[in-house]
């Protein structure tokens, strides 16, 4: 890709090369599907009921786009951009194609120290750039509200997680599969034969 956008953008009227320009647009379109794929899942979720009952209240049909259904999305587009973010700030592949010494990523730098042999300032950027990933991923499942990894607290009884305060042991849940339900046995077996 890094090789396509060169090509692309080495000729007039529009040279890029060189420029932060074309490393945000390289990185841009390279992770533009995670916000997108985001965007129509929240999309599909939300019922088309709730449109309609606005257009016959007499909502017009960009006032209950910005009004209804984008503050019903926001949480899928702002988990969406998250997730961008983070593969965005540990990418290499496309970018050490287009970078120069005035628009150097922190992977790319990270790449150069290791590469020339000056492994304390890359392990200084690596603790960098594992903080910013971890604080991002806290806010996409925060935001989210992903139920399948969380930081949660073990009930006693239940030996399940729920939200409760106090000092407890904290846990990553995992979900779980449901028990079987009597109504469907389990299948049995059937021996050919000798």
């Amino acid at each position: 890709m890094g090789i396509a956008l060169i090509v692309a953008f080495n000729r007039k009227p529009l040279i890029l090369n060189g420029t932060m320009i074309i490393m945000v647009i390289a990185l841009v379109i390279r992770r533009l599907p995670y916000t997108i794929r985001s965007s129509v899942a929240t999309l599909q979720q939300i019922p088309i009921t709730v449109e309609e009952a606005a257009i016959s209240l007499g909502s017009s049909k960009a006032k209950t786009f910005v009004q209804i259904t984008v503050p019903v999305m926001a949480n899928g587009i702002i988990s969406g951009a998250i997730l961008s973010w983070v593969t965005i700030i540990t990418e290499l592949s496309t970018a050490i194609c287009l970078y120069t010494v005035r628009t150097q990523t922190l992977t790319l730098a990270i790449y150069t120290y290791v590469s020339r042999g000056n492994d304390g300032i890359a392990a200084a950027l690596a603790t960098i750039l594992s903080l910013t990933t971890v604080v991002s991923l806290l806010l996409f499942m925060k935001l989210s509200k992903s139920k399948d990894v969380t930081l949660s607290q073990l009930h006693p009884q239940t030996k399940s997680s729920v939200p409760r305060k106090g000092n407890g042991a904290f846990f990553v849940r995992i979900r779980q599969r449901p028990p079987r339900s009597p109504a469907w046995p389990r299948p049995q077996r059937h021996r050919r034969p000798r």
